[in-house]
């Protein structure tokens, strides 16, 4: 073997080397950029929830609502209906954004449960239902068909 064909070989075998080495750069790019958007997604929906939390405290006879009483007044009936509408988008996100654990899922349960007459109205059913993500439907349903002396 000539010093040329040695230099050829070992040529071509270097432009495979780059080769490999700029795929395993782009793959690893590619991963990164997706963790990435994955992450922030996850903080926002973290974030989203958390100024729920916010506006529980702030109206908290929306957090633990006497049904009843809100249906009685047209005004008070709208905000809290604005107040569910945040609850179920922060739920969305994290259904959509966050690992799928049972613990989320149970606290996402607890917060349905106890807008249960509000999300089981025909004004809600007719209105906003079908605004929501089909995994919050699932879970929205599912709490609506337990009865209420059952624990869900």
């Amino acid at each position: 073997m000539s010093w040329v064909e040695i230099a050829q070989t070992v040529e071509g075998w270097a432009t495979l080397g780059i080769f490999i080495t700029a795929f395993a750069a782009a793959l690893f790019a590619f991963v990164q950029v997706r963790q990435n958007r994955a992450t922030a997604r996850e903080s926002s929906a973290y974030k989203i929830f958390e100024d729920h939390m916010m506006l529980a405290f702030k109206y908290p006879e929306y957090s633990q609502p006497d049904w009843e009483t809100i249906q009685k007044d047209s005004r008070i009936k709208e905000q809290y209906s604005w107040y569910v509408g945040s609850l179920l988008w922060a739920c969305d996100e994290l259904l959509s954004s966050t690992p799928q654990t049972e613990s989320w899922r149970n606290t996402i349960r607890s917060f349905i449960r106890t807008h249960k007459d509000f999300l089981m109205s025909p004004d809600f059913r007719r209105d906003e239902y079908s605004h929501h993500s089909t995994e919050l439907r699932k879970v929205i349903d599912e709490v609506c068909a337990k009865s209420p002396g059952v624990p869900n």
